[in-house]
């Protein structure tokens, strides 16, 4: 009796050593695709989280492949997730630091100033005004002191308008509010935020000049403006004057 004759089902036989020809997993590809989108840092994370999976999943199965794909895909989407992480930080830094020295500009050097710390008065400045000698430091702030008292606070003059810096700009002169005990102030404030020049560490966040608004004793400004400065003596006039002591009257 065959097996038709039995009702069985029949089985067609199997040549020796045929097997399921191994497939690339699919999660393997999928997670190395998604960490070579590096523009997205939202895929970033997400390859190396389906890497982890498809090498799991593929284990020791000889019809899966793709151990290869997956450890590339969680090596590179970790490595690229930490440098959006990294670029995440500086840009957040960046806009701590914009916003902090933008609201209060020149306070943290004068509050320095007013506890006659010239050094930290002079770091908060960038260019010209970090290289003033102490000399010329204790004068800017005695003369602060001796027109309008101990300083207070200052902020940004924010009823002038809007402030935008444009893309590329590097520096703004703004308006600010600075109190003092004995009188509140109008200055203009230059505010550097990167130097072009500096490829190591472009980004600055220093003040470049404070020009203090006084129609009755005149402005003031640190550091003093170069058209402040006397000029040097004539050497005609100069020697014209001594020319002239030289002279003995006529008898």
């Amino acid at each position: 009796m065959n097996q038709y004759e039995q009702g069985g089902v029949f089985q067609a036989p199997q040549e020796s050593g045929f097997s399921e020809p191994p497939r690339t997993s699919g999660l393997a590809i999928s997670s190395l695709v998604c960490s070579l989108i590096f523009c997205c840092p939202l895929t970033t994370i997400i390859g190396p989280i389906l890497g982890l999976i498809a090498f799991v999943s593929i284990g020791s199965n000889p019809n899966r492949r793709g151990k290869g794909l997956a450890a590339t895909g969680i090596i590179l989407g970790l490595i690229l997730t930490t440098g959006w992480v990294y670029l995440g930080s500086k840009g957040w830094a960046f806009g701590v630091q914009f916003y902090e020295l933008m609201m209060s500009g020149p306070k943290t050097a004068l509050v320095a100033g007013s506890s006659n710390d010239l050094t930290g008065f002079k770091e908060e400045f960038y260019g010209a005004g970090a290289s003033v000698s102490d000399e010329e430091v204790q004068n800017y702030l005695d003369e602060l002191n001796n027109r309008y008292g101990t300083f207070a606070d200052s902020r940004l003059d924010e009823s002038a308008g809007s402030f935008t810096p444009t893309p590329g700009q590097t520096s703004m002169v703004l308006p600010y509010i600075i109190e003092f005990e004995n009188e509140t102030m109008s200055a203009d404030v230059e505010l550097i935020f990167t130097d072009p020049q500096n490829s190591n560490d472009p980004f600055v966040f220093k003040i470049g000049f404070i020009l203090i608004h006084d129609d009755d004793l005149g402005a003031l400004r640190y550091p003093p403006s170069p058209d402040d400065t006397p000029p040097p003596p004539d050497e005609d006039d100069a020697s014209e004057a001594t020319d002239g002591d030289s002279e003995e009257p006529n008898s």
